[in-house]
């Protein structure tokens, strides 16, 4: 999956929520903290959160946390 394919999953209009994060895809349609595709600090569903993961309080961590499993590799 790539940038252009990847904003399509803003979990908004009935979309499924989709992040990127270090080289993988993440499906959070069914995380809470995610709804409506809108999360801290402004981050957005559909979008490579790689850059910006340093920033939240639980870190890279959370996909293992949540038993978050890939569902696409992003390039």
């Amino acid at each position: 999956m790539n940038a252009a394919t990847l904003k399509n999953y803003d979990g908004k209009n009935g979309h499924k929520a989709y992040v990127a994060l270090n080289g993988y895809v993440y499906d959070v349609s069914n995380v809470s903290a995610w709804k409506g595709g809108k999360h801290y600090k402004g981050m957005v569903a559909g979008t490579d959160l790689t850059s910006h993961i340093d920033e939240s309080p639980h870190g890279p961590n959370v996909v293992k946390q949540l038993k978050l499993n890939p569902v696409a590799i992003y390039k």
